[in-house]
């Protein structure tokens, strides 16, 4: 499949209006929401968790996110006080309802700080971390630089140092990596809903802009299925150009999601298993939340985020590794959240159902998943998606799942405690009736349940 060259953009994009205003909204908007982790590792051997983004707003702005309370509390907990002077603290606690010093208080003292351009906080690990860690945290702190980029732009860079070693520590700064990208998200999405709005865009530019996204948007849906990673990458790229136009926004950050996210997906049917898995579900991950942003109420985008997390944590080896209960709870609990919104909206989306079954398929029976209540999902999702096939009339909506739904019936059967081979092959054959040029059932899963068969007999 050919992926849209430049030039085919531009000749699209003539309009200086439709150029000069979303480019602009571009550069606002992508920089307000990504959120990138580029942690590194000291010549002298030093972990570094480096967390940054890019804000569409002033340094003055960002300082004042950071130490005026009514405005922390907007991004990193309900309530907060700060004494903001060497030796002081920002203190928080995420319940509402509590008091600073009531349980739950996270207290961080203020090594140093320079006016608009860093803070430094000493970070002490409470009872919820190892005994270890907690007794060797005496060098754990964050320092925090604001760096003005000029037109009306800040870089913000977490950088956490002093870690310790073994085990206990690599878990402590798993939890941190994931946390503090959880929190400086939060500090992009307020810091750029502050930013000024841009110009709105002319409608027949709009329509122009919105008939090259829906070519693009096609591709990445065809090229997913054929397993080109590297095309998932260009196509991502090219739908920059339309991140911010008011009237479809979330919808073509919901693409960008779906690239990065299907991507990764892609990724883990290969060998050897790429390393920027990852990565590509946090960028994921992002564009779903700046969809969000834009359209609160978007299960789709909820949906994909959700799994973006659980994915992103199985990577990291968290649902292995992590043998508190109570602390996995704690890590899982934006995706549950993200999950609970979305099944309270709309229970029997399909997508939501593709997602939810191999969370429940991992799940022990007698916390309420299981094999079969996976299997029964997949089976209401298919009949769903069958019984109301859903408008086409807006190609950028995403109206996709029945394939995917087949796919996953096919793999259950095959790798059920006692697999329905039979069964297996049916729904394989399905979705390649569909999808005929699918790799990874082509490729991958058929000649799997093909073995299985030779095996049996």
């Amino acid at each position: 499949m050919k992926v849209l060259q430049n030039n085919d953009i531009r000749r699209i994009l003539a309009s200086k209006l439709l150029v000069t205003a979303v480019l602009a909204q571009s550069a606002f908007g992508a920089a307000g929401q990504e959120v990138r982790n580029t942690s590194y590792i000291t010549k002298s051997g030093e972990r570094v968790l480096r967390i940054e983004t890019v804000v569409p707003v002033s340094t003055e702005e960002v300082w004042k996110a950071w130490t005026i309370p009514q405005e922390l509390s907007q991004w990193i907990a309900p309530v907060v006080t700060i004494d903001l002077k060497i030796g002081g603290a920002i203190s928080t606690n995420y319940d509402q309802k509590a008091d600073i010093g009531a349980a739950g208080t996270i207290r961080l003292p203020i090594i140093n700080y320079i006016e608009k351009q860093l803070i430094t906080l000493k970070v002490n690990l409470n009872e919820k971390f190892p005994r270890s860690t907690r007794d060797e945290d005496h060098n754990l702190q964050e320092i925090v630089q604001i760096v003005d980029l000029g037109d009306g732009k800040t870089k913000v860079a977490s950088s956490m140092v002093g870690w310790g070693a073994g085990k206990d520590w690599e878990q402590t700064y798993d939890f941190f990596a994931r946390g503090n990208t959880w929190t400086y998200r939060q500090l992009a999405k307020y810091l750029s809903s502050l930013a000024p709005v841009t110009m709105a865009v002319p409608a027949p530019a709009v329509d122009a802009s919105r008939e090259q996204a829906v070519k693009v948007v096609a591709q990445i849906q065809r090229v997913d299925y054929e397993g080109d990673r590297t095309a998932l990458n260009q196509l991502y790229e090219q739908l920059l150009p339309f991140v911010d136009v008011p009237e479809f926004a979330s919808r073509v950050r919901y693409w960008r999601g779906f690239a990065k996210w299907r991507r990764a997906i892609n990724g883990f049917g290969e060998i050897p298993t790429p390393k920027d898995l990852s990565e590509d579900l946090t960028e994921a991950e992002s564009e779903f939340e700046a969809a969000l942003q834009r359209d609160p109420g978007f299960v789709d985008a909820k949906v994909g985020a959700a799994s973006c997390l659980f994915n992103r944590l199985f990577l990291e080896g968290v649902f292995k590794n992590e043998k508190d209960p109570q602390r996995l709870k704690e890590i899982l609990a934006p995706a549950s959240l993200l999950l609970k919104d979305a099944k309270n909206a709309a229970p029997e989306n399909p997508r939501l159902l593709w997602v939810v079954g191999p969370n429940q398929w991992n799940t022990p029976p007698e916390r309420g998943g299981g094999q079969d209540k996976a299997i029964a999902t997949y089976e209401k999702g298919l009949d769903v998606i069958r019984a109301h096939k859903e408008s086409a009339n807006d190609p950028l909506e995403p109206t996709w799942g029945e394939p995917e739904l087949l796919m996953s019936l096919a793999w259950s059967n095959l790798n059920r405690t006692t697999p329905d081979l039979r069964a297996a092959e049916q729904y394989a054959q399905a979705a390649l009736k569909l999808v005929p040029y699918w790799h990874y059932l082509r490729d991958i899963l058929m000649p799997q349940i093909r073995a299985a068969q030779a095996k049996a007999a």
